[in-house]
């Protein structure tokens, strides 16, 4: 693996010369993004666990911001939806899966294509954990929301174009299943997940 990342210098790959990851990397490659909607490269949606390199994980989506963001988002979208935990003070999990099916069912969107509409951490350009509201992945690529809902869902809650984005644990490539690197791994001499922050 570490010979292949640094020989061809996919987007992404570890930014040392060392062929692997450092556990602090995600700030330096989040940089890259976002990426417009149609500028992802195609190697990224090339997902099976079974090639030599498996891609990080992307999101297609627009980035609400932090927690205080997104419940401040929640409010001017539909206060009904917002609930807090009464002895922490964040937002409840039900208040992300109340957006998360009021979504799904103000644009009816249901079926296979309803995973592809959620909320879900991403990271931004900065590094920092943010939540977005997503409307596609790169390890669903023969599913796809229309382009005119796309625009439909992105007009509804106030963005332009929608782009892509690291996921906040799949941010890295890593080896396929049947490589020696994953082998190594399973026995615990090779690391391939840096230590996630």
């Amino acid at each position: 693996m570490a010979e292949f990342l640094i020989t061809t210098r996919l987007l992404f790959c570890p930014p040392n010369d060392f062929g692997h990851y450092e556990p602090e990397d995600y700030i330096q490659l989040c940089k890259a993004t976002p990426i417009a909607r149609d500028a992802l490269p195609e190697y990224f949606f090339n997902c099976r666990h079974s090639l030599e390199l498996v891609p990080p994980v992307l999101y297609l989506g627009w980035t609400i911001g932090s927690e205080a963001d997104f419940a401040e988002f929640l409010r001017k979208y539909d206060p009904k939806l917002l609930s807090f935990d009464p002895t922490t003070g964040e937002l409840t999990t039900s208040s992300l899966f109340s957006i998360h099916c009021a979504l799904r069912k103000r644009f009816n969107v249901s079926g296979a294509m309803a995973k592809l509409l959620d909320v879900t951490p991403v990271l931004n350009e900065h590094g920092e954990e943010v939540w977005a509201i997503t409307v596609g992945c790169n390890y669903a690529p023969g599913v796809r929301l229309p382009d005119g809902l796309i625009e439909k869902i992105g007009q509804a809650i106030d963005k332009d174009e929608p782009s892509w984005w690291l996921d906040q644990s799949g941010w890295y490539w890593q080896p396929g299943d049947d490589t020696e690197e994953m082998y190594l791994a399973q026995q615990g001499k090779l690391l391939i997940a840096p230590h996630v922050h």
